[in-house]
């Protein structure tokens, strides 16, 4: 009976305690940022040229840009992984290619 007690307790103590963690990433992201961590910029994506491309885009899109994804550094980066990053999309982020 004692087991069981002490098991139900420290389960109890487990659930408040990550209820007490931050659940959304934004929270997470300013509490790293308070900590003084480091985000390390990650560049998995590249621009292609959109007249290249061929793609048949709807006349609704005015403004697009046309990117790939690259699978060489997408295993470095799994490998790797960073606590903490800036994940970089062409187009999307200011200063970016």
């Amino acid at each position: 009976m004692k087991h069981i007690l002490a098991i139900v307790l420290t389960f109890l103590s487990l659930v408040s305690f990550a209820q007490n963690q931050p659940h959304k990433p934004s929270q997470k992201v300013q509490q790293e940022k308070a900590s003084g961590a480091v985000f390390e910029a990650v560049d998995l994506f590249t621009t292609i040229n959109q007249k290249k491309t061929g793609l048949q885009v709807p006349s609704e899109l005015k403004e697009y840009t046309v990117f790939s994804f690259n699978q060489e550094k997408t295993k470095s980066f799994k490998a790797r992984a960073p606590k903490t990053m800036n994940l970089r999309i062409p187009g999307q982020n200011p200063g970016c290619p």
